[in-house]
């Protein structure tokens, strides 16, 4: 068989000499055979225990259970040859040694439980065994025994012919899991090494569910010292790593209503799982998400205010949210909790954001732009559209042209009262119209021409058109900005270009008075800005003569409009100084204005 020459040609030569003799004292039996597996037993001589060799004809490839580290071992080169010598004489390899002894176990029942028996079989007849497996050399016929049967013996503490007692029985079971021989009163049995738990039961309760506890549907039969029996084999009775309240408390049964069942699917199903099998006897309890918990920012705004809520979720979109350290479900299915990653969640929201989870936070104008700048530097993901009108935009390049008597401002589409606002506020941003972001004001031309600008624009009216008493300061600002000089406005033109002062006004002809100096300066300055077509002040004193002034500027149709306790003063004012005036009093429930009056 190659096998067999492929054993012959890796063994060294003195461990092939070694096996030699020990295949020729007989130390080798065979245990089974297949066509691609052959197991044999190998003895030494003097020795009980043995060794089990395990040879595969197909590959060609081997193994031994001695702690001998070269391969193939001597073990291994004494099994290959008495197969090849059971090949060559014909003979079945399985019989290749009659005087020899195996070890069987009999298990009993008794009404304290399982007791264990240890026998000796030697072919079909077996008998008690007695005493220590190491140095049971008594001239008979061989003992053959492994590691397993050594291991059972200290399971035991040497104790055969006894009910098995409770604490002790996995480990004989485990020793005891390869025997060839075990019976239960007479009837081949395996002692298994899996423990026997407690089921996890999920049941419909009401609207709810109820977790519980149950004993396994397979156990066939239940021993009083800690075994089961499960059709062909008995296994130790195992409480899952379960502590005794938790046996306590799931032996009751625990109801989860339906707002508990996040905490159900999440937290306690994964967690029994681990120790226990969980049976879910409800069609209703939701799916399971495997998707890890990710920190998210629910964001909204009103007006110039950020509104910010950190959450811990799962999914996306999210299935479930961490609230109050419970999870909230958000659909049909339900994640399977990560807390050691919702706590390295939460502790990088508080170094990197300084937030805290289910706390929100309000933040106003820029400083909610300086947020929203720092948020989109980290991989956060943020939910909701509020945080859009908070981000940067271009900075805001100033543009004013100047028609007739309006006045055009452009901000890059910003409100241009908003830019002189947040100016003279010292902000540096500004928001602009329908949550299109913010835009970088521009502080330093503000700075050079932005009170003239801010007056101007408070001096609009509807249409743009700057009044009267502000086109002077127009005309400035064109001259700052290099802007040609407003047309249409001729009547200032003394005033911007080259004014050397205000020119003597003659005094009507039909004027009898005379005027004192300080009354002609009056008189001057009342008919230069009429002639400018800006209007004007004159204040002083009462009784100074200022009706006088004005009556000396008076030239064609005018309306006079004055309180009523002078209305009169003013009617003999005129007729005393302007005696050339026709004066109609407009005044009372009956009034009608005189067209052919001059005042």
């Amino acid at each position: 068989m190659p096998i067999l020459d492929a054993v012959r040609e890796a063994a060294r030569s003195d461990i092939w000499s070694r096996g030699v003799t020990l295949a020729r004292g007989d130390g080798v039996i065979g245990v089974s055979e297949t066509t691609n597996e052959f197991i044999l037993r190998v003895t030494q001589s003097g020795k009980g225990k043995c060794c089990t060799v395990h040879l595969w004809p197909l590959d060609p490839d081997w193994s031994c259970d001695c702690a001998a580290t070269l391969r193939p071992c001597l073990h291994i080169a004494a099994a290959a040859i008495t197969l090849r010598r059971s090949k060559e004489t014909g003979g079945g390899f399985a019989a290749t040694q009659e005087n020899a002894t195996s070890i069987g176990y009999r298990l009993s029942r008794t009404s304290h439980g399982l007791r264990i028996d240890r026998v000796a079989l030697t072919g079909e007849q077996e008998q008690p065994l007695t005493g220590a497996l190491e140095g049971n050399h008594d001239g008979g016929p061989r003992l053959i025994y492994g590691d397993s049967d050594l291991a059972a013996e200290k399971a035991l503490a040497h104790r055969f012919g006894v009910v098995i007692p409770r604490e002790r029985v996995p480990r004989l079971f485990r020793a005891i899991n390869d025997s060839d021989d075990v019976t239960l009163d007479g009837e081949p049995i395996e002692a298994a090494v899996a423990p026997v738990v407690p089921l996890g039961w999920v049941e419909d309760h009401g609207e709810g569910f109820r977790l519980r506890i149950v004993r396994d549907p397979s156990i066939d039969e239940v021993f009083r010292n800690g075994i089961v029996r499960c059709e062909k084999a008995v296994h130790a009775i195992g409480d899952g790593s379960l502590s005794r309240e938790q046996r306590t408390v799931l032996g009751r049964g625990v109801v989860y209503t339906v707002s508990d069942v996040g905490q159900l699917v999440s937290e306690t199903l994964p967690r029994l799982k681990e120790k226990i099998p969980v049976h879910i006897k409800t069609k209703r309890l939701p799916s399971i998400d495997q998707s890890p918990p990710r920190l998210v920012l629910q964001t909204k705004r009103t007006g110039d205010t950020l509104i910010v809520q950190p959450a811990v979720v799962y999914g996306d979109p999210p299935i479930a949210r961490l609230t109050n350290e419970r999870l909230e479900l958000l659909g049909d299915q339900v994640p399977i909790r990560n807390l050691r990653a919702e706590r390295r969640l939460i502790q990088r929201l508080g170094q990197e954001l300084r937030m805290a989870i289910g706390l929100e936070t309000r933040l106003k104008g820029a400083a909610a732009v300086r947020f929203v700048d720092r948020i989109d530097r980290l991989p956060i993901d943020v939910i909701g559209k509020g945080y859009k009108a908070f981000r940067r935009v271009d900075a805001i390049v100033p543009s004013i042209e100047v028609d007739q008597d309006r006045l055009l401002a452009d901000m890059g589409g910003a409100n241009p009262d908003d830019v002189i606002r947040a100016w003279l506020d010292g902000d540096k941003l500004v928001s602009m119209p329908n949550g299109g972001g913010w835009a970088e004001i521009p502080t330093d031309w503000l700075n050079e021409h932005g009170h003239l600008v801010a007056d101007l624009l408070a001096a609009r009216d509807e249409n743009g058109r700057v009044a009267r008493y502000a086109l002077f300061d127009l005309a400035r600002l064109c001259e700052e900005l290099d802007h040609p000089p407003p047309p249409g406005l001729d009547g200032i033109r003394t005033l911007v270009d080259d004014f050397a002062g205000i020119p003597e006004h003659p005094l009507p002809e039909g004027f009898t008075g005379t005027l004192r100096g300080y009354q002609t300066e009056g008189v001057n300055w009342l008919a230069f800005m009429a002639s400018t077509e800006m209007g004007s002040i004159l204040a002083d004193d009462m009784g100074l003569g200022k009706t006088i002034q004005a009556l000396c500027v008076v030239d064609g149709r005018t309306l006079v409009v004055a309180p009523r306790s002078v209305l009169h003063n003013w009617s003999v004012e005129a007729a005393r100084f302007r005696p050339d005036l026709s004066v109609h009093i407009y005044h009372g429930p009956h009034r009608k204005l005189n067209d052919k009056a001059d005042i």
